[in-house]
């Protein structure tokens, strides 16, 4: 699966927070030339390039309404089987 944003999307800057691209650049870096979005964390005041080609371990499309709905409703049951191994097993899972 290839992510794909245009400018104004919203997404989610893996481990930093939602924001919205605000631009799409090309930029030539150490003599390589490489696409960037341009993103905003809404948070603060930071913005970072992120390269098109690195984009799926960066960024992250927004759930739709629905998809948030059924993760309230499994954060909200009482009865939940509590998994006991570690986190990096769970991760690696």
């Amino acid at each position: 699966m290839s992510l794909e944003f245009k400018v104004g999307d919203n997404a989610v800057y893996a481990g930093s927070g939602v924001g919205k691209i605000t631009a799409i650049e090309a930029k030539e870096l150490c003599g390589i030339k490489q696409t960037f979005y341009r993103f905003q964390l809404f948070n603060s005041n930071i913005e970072a390039l992120v390269p098109v080609q690195n984009v799926e371990s960066k960024l992250r499309p927004i759930i739709t309404k629905d998809d948030a709905q059924k993760v309230i409703s499994i954060v909200q049951k009482k009865d939940v089987k509590i998994d006991k191994q570690t986190w990096n097993r769970r991760y690696r899972e």
